[in-house]
């Protein structure tokens, strides 16, 4: 099974996400992510086998339980497959922690890190596309937010022919 475990956003950050991505939307082609999947992913996992499913639940739910704060602003990434837009973190040390804490406690059950560079990031679209004349009247700097994440999630991904789907296998709420 595909598995990610990644930070999702209190109700009024969500609110203000949406918000932000609706307004690029507006301006923009691409496949815009939908609100119930706005994340921030911690560690990608990718195909893990099926018996490992407890130990990853149990590290998730010893994580730290209080929740932060993150500033982020609205980004362009080249990947792949084009461009995504997304809401890129500045830098913030608890963040680093966490996430250094996290890879090398799936280490210890036998399940590589994701090799690429950690690059804290909320995607808000895939293969994005602005209206270059519209960015142009509107060369302002972009708007930076601050976003509460309330809920760290061990999430598996199916995929689709329309996109991937997402199943909650494990919930940690940050009080």
């Amino acid at each position: 099974m595909r598995l990610f475990i990644a930070l999702y956003p209190d109700k009024a950050s969500l609110k203000n996400i949406a918000h932000m991505r609706d307004a690029y939307q507006a301006n923009a082609e691409g496949k815009f992510v939908e609100d119930k999947q706005l994340h921030l992913t911690l560690n990608f996992l990718g195909d893990i086998e099926s018996g490992q499913l407890e130990s990853l639940k149990n590290i998730v739910n010893a994580l730290p339980a209080t929740p932060f704060t993150l500033a982020m602003k609205p980004s362009v990434f080249k990947v792949r497959k084009g461009q995504i837009l997304a809401l890129e973190a500045f830098h913030d040390s608890n963040l680093i922690k966490l996430r250094k804490d996290l890879v090398d406690t799936i280490a210890g059950i036998g399940i590589q890190p994701d090799r690429r560079t950690f690059k804290p990031h909320i995607t808000l679209a895939r293969r994005y596309k602005a209206d270059h004349e519209k960015e142009k009247d509107d060369a302002s700097e972009p708007e930076t937010i601050t976003v509460t994440f309330d809920r760290i999630v061990l999430v598996r991904s199916i995929l689709k022919s329309h996109g991937a789907t997402h199943q909650f296998q494990a919930t940690k709420l940050l009080k």
